[in-house]
């Protein structure tokens, strides 16, 4: 759920709800995400907010997006190291929200 008091933007919030599910395994590679308009519907906030979360995942190859539904990629799948350093951020603000709790 995203926290109004966090000073972080909403779809930063969702960014890392759903890397850091990656991460412990709560969602493995091949899982295809409820759509955009249920993962909104989830959080009670805007499309364009889970949107935005969701192309953050895409440029992080994280995930990719294709005929509507967004589905989690394989870590082994090699990355070029533009990517690599996306999702290294990403990592990073992970950590820091988590430390932050």
């Amino acid at each position: 759920m995203i926290n109004p008091r966090d000073s972080r933007p909403a779809w930063q919030q969702v960014t890392e709800t759903l890397t850091e599910a990656i991460r412990s395994g709560i969602l493995v590679p091949g899982d295809e995400l409820p759509s955009i308009t249920e993962l909104s519907a989830l959080q009670g906030i805007g499309t364009g907010v889970i949107r935005h979360a969701l192309e953050t995942l895409t440029a992080a190859r994280l995930g990719h997006s294709g005929g509507g539904a967004t589905t989690l990629r394989h870590y082994a799948d090699p990355v070029p190291e533009v990517d690599r350093r996306a999702a290294a951020y990403l990592a990073q603000l992970t950590a820091r929200s988590t430390s932050q709790d």
